[in-house]
């Protein structure tokens, strides 16, 4: 009888003992977790940084070729590349279409 009355006793200490064993393995489970997300993120950001600063250099390096390209670009040079005069100039109006292709002014 005694054995009955003390598994009694002891199985509600049992259970929140087993429960606190839980709730510690989740929590260290979830901070692996979230470890795992800094460091990933943090390499993510090295990443696109080290992207950027190839995008700059690239950039650069294509802003030096129009500027040395449009320092040079004559009318001259402009025919011999088969470029020609136009017959009628249009240019852009400051009229505006709508949705429905109607005129506003």
């Amino acid at each position: 009888m005694s054995l009955y009355v003390t598994r009694q006793i002891n199985t509600p200490e049992k259970r929140i003992f087993w429960m606190l064993i839980g709730a510690l393995l989740c929590t260290f489970l979830l901070y692996g977790y979230f470890v795992q997300l800094s460091i990933q993120a943090i390499l993510q950001r090295s990443e696109t940084a080290r992207e950027v600063k190839e995008l700059n250099v690239a950039l650069g390096e294509l802003e030096s070729e129009y500027n040395t390209e449009r320092t040079t670009l004559t009318y001259a040079r402009a025919r011999l590349l088969g470029f020609s005069e136009p017959e009628k100039r249009s240019f852009a109006t400051r009229i505006q279409l709508s949705q429905r292709d109607e005129v506003i002014r």
